[in-house]
């Protein structure tokens, strides 16, 4: 018995059709992607908003908003994954033109002074212990501040538990002065008086003592005891991180100098710059307990596949959850109005047991696609971009339906007024074209970013879609379904 079925009625908005329903890290729109809310967790708050119960900051140097956020191919985990995990605060500046005056206002409030501006190569503390104003301002000039309390012995004031995680501190001793604790070296910084040893890079050493702001204040560095028990190396980092209920509430993060895009080239031959920024970023929050907690562990990472980096989940099985988790409501209703549009006809030809086996083998296809040509192609940054999102195995239905339906008709809105009816084979046929020139084009420009979608993922899917439907017809596996046109 032939099964009929309505006419397929589709409005669509042209512009929604020929964009992409996956995407990787880019701005919101239906596809792969990483987005969502802020990071969050605790009780509600005021408002009924979340509690924040952990602040991290990581800090970057020598490159402008202009150079971070105006060029996302150079950047895309900066540019883009993170801006959509959150939100981008514009228009913030630095006080100082080096880098010690810029540490120690972050973390105290104080205003820079020469010694400061110079980014104190000889600590010498400040000459005595007057404060004025209503800012708590120390006169004076001086690098190692005597009486002011920073943020961190404020926290612990009011017994908020903080650390600062500054990378390759300790790797040499006699750089910096640490000391060995159970944790790690810790407490590294000149002394009162003495020359900072750590003013440039070394190979096997690229600590910067004037980028931790909090050991320019006695009022932490006084108690070795305290000093060490906050002032870190990165060795208890990625355990501190592992847990939420270990995790300190503040974490003031500093990566090495070639880690932070100071330097470029970097004395160990690295590129340095923004590129290794991104990649340090693309690496190390990831791993931040709640920072998307459910995006974090669902997505399927590129980089997990050639055993580049690791995953929260093995690549065998994040390649699966990641198909049913989305960067948004645009994200998931655009897929969504897609499946329902060609789902059904192509359930009905397949039947339940074998489109359901055939919408996974797209969705896998359509991922290892997309993730070869990352490899291939990518910076090692954007191998560590999440994916997610069910548009790979919906463009593998899409395929199906441009095979078993080619004259059905769609249709189509095209804004702002326009209605028009469009054969499937035109109407798919148009959608796989973007797809396959934008996905190439993107392979020979660097400022082809799509979005941030996953072009290669729908080409994939839509030619595994193609291929496997006409070997099963030929096999006679699968067979279209009449439909009962009406025009009304």
């Amino acid at each position: 018995m032939v099964k009929k079925r309505r006419w397929l009625l589709a409005a669509a908005v042209l512009p929604l059709i020929l964009a992409a329903c996956t995407s990787t890290a880019g701005r919101p729109g239906p596809g792969t992607g990483t987005t969502g809310t802020a990071a969050g967790s605790g009780s509600a708050g005021p408002g009924g908003l979340r509690a924040v119960r952990h602040v991290w900051v990581i800090e970057l140097e020598n490159q402008g908003y202009a150079q971070s956020f105006g060029t996302p191919s150079a950047d895309p985990y900066l540019a883009t994954t993170l801006p959509r995990t959150g939100a981008l605060l514009e228009n913030y500046y630095a006080i100082g033109h080096s880098s010690a005056a810029n540490y120690i206002a972050q973390v105290s409030g104080q205003a820079p002074d020469i010694a400061t501006q110079i980014d104190c190569p000889l600590w010498t503390p400040f000459p005595g212990q007057v404060i004025a104003g209503p800012y708590r301002q120390v006169l004076g000039e001086g690098c190692v501040y005597p009486a002011a309390v920073p943020l961190g012995s404020q926290l612990s004031a009011a017994g908020r538990s903080w650390a600062a995680y500054l990378q390759d501190m300790g790797n040499d001793p006699g750089r910096d002065r640490t000391v060995a604790t159970a944790r790690g070296p810790a407490c590294g910084h000149p002394a009162t008086w003495a020359v900072d040893h750590t003013q440039k890079a070394e190979k096997g050493d690229q600590y910067a003592a004037r980028h931790d702001g909090f050991t320019f204040f006695a009022s932490v560095t006084a108690s070795q005891a305290f000093c060490a028990a906050h002032i870190l190396s990165f060795r208890p980092l990625p355990g501190d991180l592992a847990r939420a209920a270990a995790t300190p509430a503040f974490s003031f993060i500093a990566p090495d100098l070639c880690n932070d895009g100071h330097d470029a080239p970097c004395v160990t031959g690295a590129p340095g710059g923004l590129a290794q920024a991104d990649a340090f970023l693309s690496q190390w929050v990831p791993t931040m307990p709640n920072l998307n907690s459910a995006v974090y562990h669902a997505s399927f990472y590129p980089c997990t596949a050639d055993n580049a980096c690791r995953g929260p989940e093995p690549w065998g099985v994040s390649w699966i959850t990641a198909m049913f988790l989305h960067g948004g409501w645009d994200h998931i209703l655009g897929n969504m109005l897609f499946l329902a549009i060609f789902g059904k006809n192509v359930e009905d030809a397949f039947g339940p047991l074998l489109y359901l086996g055939f919408y996974f083998a797209g969705g896998f296809a359509a991922m290892m696609l997309q993730t070869a040509m990352t490899l291939l192609f990518g910076t090692a940054a954007e191998a560590r971009v999440p994916e997610l999102g069910a548009s790979g195995a919906i463009a593998a239905v899409l395929g199906a339906y441009f095979l078993l339906y080619p004259g059905s008709r769609i249709r189509t809105w095209i804004f702002p007024v326009f209605l028009v009816r469009i054969p499937a084979w035109v109407f798919l046929g148009a959608w796989f074209l973007y797809q396959l020139i934008e996905a190439s084009f993107g392979l020979f420009s660097a400022s082809a970013n799509g979005g941030g979608v996953a072009f290669f993922a729908h080409v994939g899917g839509f030619v595994f879609g193609l291929l496997v439907t006409w070997l099963l017809a030929r096999a006679g596996q699968v067979a279209p379904q009449e439909l009962e046109r009406s025009i009304a």
